[in-house]
This record gives structure tokens, sequence and C-alpha cells, in this order.
């Protein structure tokens, strides 16, 4: 419950970044999001026997490029959080 928990905090923080974001960087920002959220629930629905296939729990899985692009995509949520003060 705890890991479930946090996913959602994550996500939910990644969306107030895309809100908070003052021009059109916040768009693309959403996709990482609905991305992180989609391979999240997937993996979830495959524990709970809802889904047959899963996906890598997004970083908790082990893997490189899963990882990597996990890590890239919140990397740019991070960057549009730290500017978003900026003119």
């Amino acid at each position: 419950m705890l890991a479930l928990g946090l996913y959602f905090v994550i996500i939910y923080r990644c969306l107030a970044t895309a809100r908070a974001a003052r021009d059109r960087s916040g768009l693309p920002r959403l996709g990482v999001v609905c991305t992180f959220a989609g391979q999240a629930l997937l993996n979830i629905g495959v524990v709970v026997a809802c889904c047959h296939d899963g996906v890598p729990l997004p970083l908790m899985s082990y893997g490189g490029s899963s990882l990597a692009s996990t890590l890239l995509g919140m990397g740019l949520v991070l960057n549009v959080w730290m500017r978003r003060l900026v003119n």
C-alpha cells in the first residue's frame, strides 16, 4: 500500500507540475505522466488479475532501458518544475 501511495503522489505532483508550466512545455510532460501512470496502472492490473499482459513497474522493475526512459522523463518533468517561475 505504501508503494501504491507513493506512485499516486508522484503522479499527482507531476500533474501539478504540468499545470504550473507557464508556457506550452507542460504538454509534452503530460505525456510523460500518462506513460508513467499507464505503466503503473497496467502492472497493478496484472497483479490483481484484471489484465493478462504486463509491463515493467516504473522505478522498481529491473531493466536498463525501462529505468533509463523513466528517469529521463522524470528529469524533463523536474526541469519544468525548476523553471516554472522564470520569465
